[in-house]
């Protein structure tokens, strides 16, 4: 296990798919402490979402999906003691498991935060450069903006949005941290103006419909953005593997990785999940 395909994938290099899985339910089954107790102790949150990691044998790890998820407005950094600890969360696996793992940290994105509404998106611009600043500042290898509210499906991207994604980009940048954005709730019409955001790297989770990407949609995505993260449903190994098949036959020398479609339960078959995870590394 080392995170050399997420070097390479980061590189621009269409190579074997890394695995990134969103880990932090199943944290709270292989570390034996509840989502809150994670989200109010550094020191745990963090090691728990390592040993995820390491069981899962995945090239790195992320932390802050789960939070980004329940983060339904904006943050005062200062005074949100779970924005607190996942800073420290990072700055500790950063110390310690940089060299097996990339680390990655995920928030919530600025569309999500403005519930979709274009004038909010512009007057909270600031506040999400400061959360993009905090984050950013424990230099992880890559930066996750979570755009997961139910106002997604409605969203056509425009400059106002492209502005709003390059401010965060620059203070990313100045971190040397490159910017994904996590899409969920998405239609056609989302995906087809995602280009307007410049931002480098896009993982789908599923579409209004529940649906996984269609592979055509992906080819249609690869010349958007520089690389791709593709969801596995742990819940139907099989189908899963069938569906990873076609997305890297479809998206050959189009650089992406394999992600898992949202958090892996915690109720997971740990013995199916790793025996799909061991087949994924042969595609």
């Amino acid at each position: 296990m080392a995170r050399d395909l997420l070097d390479r994938f980061f590189s621009g290099i269409a190579d074997k798919p890394a695995f990134l899985p969103f880990g932090e339910e199943l944290a709270v089954r292989v570390g034996g402490a509840s989502t809150e107790e994670m989200q109010t102790d550094p020191a745990v949150w963090g090691s728990n979402v390592v040993k995820t990691a390491r069981l899962l044998e995945a090239d790195g790890l992320v932390l802050g999906f789960n939070y980004a998820t329940e983060t339904t407005e904006i943050i005062n950094t200062r005074a949100s003691p779970e924005f607190e600890n996942l800073h420290e969360a990072l700055n500790r696996v950063g110390q310690t498991d940089r060299s097996w793992a990339a680390i990655v940290a995920a928030i919530a994105g600025p569309i999500s935060l403005a519930k979709g509404d274009a004038e909010m998106l512009v007057t909270i611009k600031q506040q999400c450069a400061d959360l993009v600043e905090n984050i950013a500042s424990t230099r992880p290898d890559l930066l996750i903006l979570v755009e997961d509210d139910e106002s997604i499906d409605k969203i056509e991207f425009t400059n106002v949005h492209r502005k709003a994604f390059n401010t965060l980009k620059n203070v990313a940048g100045y971190f040397n941290v490159p910017l994904a954005v996590y899409l969920k709730g998405y239609t056609e019409n989302t995906l087809k103006s995602i280009g307007k955001l410049k931002v480098p790297y896009l993982f789908l989770g599923t579409d209004v419909d529940g649906n996984v990407p269609d592979p055509q949609q992906l080819v249609d995505l690869s010349d958007q953005v520089d690389g791709l993260g593709l969801p596995i449903d742990f819940s139907n190994p099989d189908l899963a593997l069938d569906q990873a098949t076609v997305y890297t036959s479809s998206l050959k020398g189009t650089p992406h990785i394999f992600t898992s479609l949202g958090n892996i339960p915690a109720d997971c078959d740990l013995e199916a999940s790793r025996s799909l995870i061991a087949e994924l590394r042969k595609l």
